[in-house]
């Protein structure tokens, strides 16, 4: 089912672009290699019978360490000057996100 929905976000992604200015085509690149990864990702889990609950549980401790990482790097990022309060909030959003669909 969320292969559906991962689908229909990348349909109106690609219809979007047909309306939008030609600078903003990279961001549509990007966005659209997102969402195709994520669907082959899930398609991938729902054709491979052989994953043990062992090696899910892995997969989901690893993911939950790699956002601490991207977490603190932000954090340190910001200290440093390298990036503003904007632009760290609007990425832990995205790592918020992240986090609940690992859940």
């Amino acid at each position: 089912m969320n292969t559906i929905a991962l689908q229909a976000a990348l349909d109106h992604l690609e219809e979007s672009r047909g309306h939008d200015r030609p600078e903003y085509a990279g961001v549509y690149d990007d966005l659209a290699q997102h969402y195709r990864e994520r669907i082959e990702a899930l398609t991938r889990a729902s054709d491979d019978t052989t994953e043990t609950p062992m090696q899910y549980h892995k997969a989901r401790a690893l993911s939950h360490e790699l956002l601490g990482v991207q977490r603190r790097t932000l954090l340190r990022l910001r200290q440093d000057g390298r990036i503003d309060d904007l632009v760290l909030r609007d990425i832990e959003r995205d790592l918020d996100l992240q986090e609940v669909q690992t859940d």
